[in-house]
């Protein structure tokens, strides 16, 4: 039902894709291209979707958010940087399709947990030597 208007936006959002390494990504979809294919008057088209490495987390998808993510595993561009990824899709109600890459919010956090780890295995600890010195005697 939604597919030509998936189609229509992909050479959009597979860009948005590849920038949403650097930020996350917004654009405004518009309200008339997905509401001429709908059969109520005012549909709720919303939907959250986690992929990670190509594959979706969420049993049963909306039909929109389905045929999404069909055109984007269709499209080899698309398919290979959804595969290589951790990736949000979030459609909001006022038809704003936001990407955030959380792989590279993932790789921000690891690389915060070792900086620490490092820091602390430089600098010895003298309590502890201490202690063990002291046992030994």
């Amino acid at each position: 039902m939604y597919t030509y208007t998936w189609r229509k936006y992909l050479p959009l959002i597979r860009l948005l894709i590849k920038k949403s390494a650097a930020a996350t990504q917004t654009v405004a979809l518009n309200q008339t291209d997905f509401l001429k294919f709908s059969k109520s008057r005012k549909p709720a088209l919303t939907f959250t979707i986690d992929i990670h490495e190509g594959k979706y987390s969420v049993l049963k998808l909306p039909s929109i958010a389905a045929e999404l993510l069909e055109i984007l595993m269709e499209d080899p561009g698309s398919r290979t940087l959804i595969r290589a990824g951790h990736y949000n899709l979030t459609l909001a109600k006022s038809y704003q399709l936001v990407i955030t890459n959380l792989t590279t919010a993932e790789n921000a956090a690891s690389a915060a947990e070792t900086t620490p780890e490092t820091a602390s295995d430089t600098e010895p600890d003298t309590g502890t030597e201490q202690k063990k010195l002291h046992r030994k005697n």
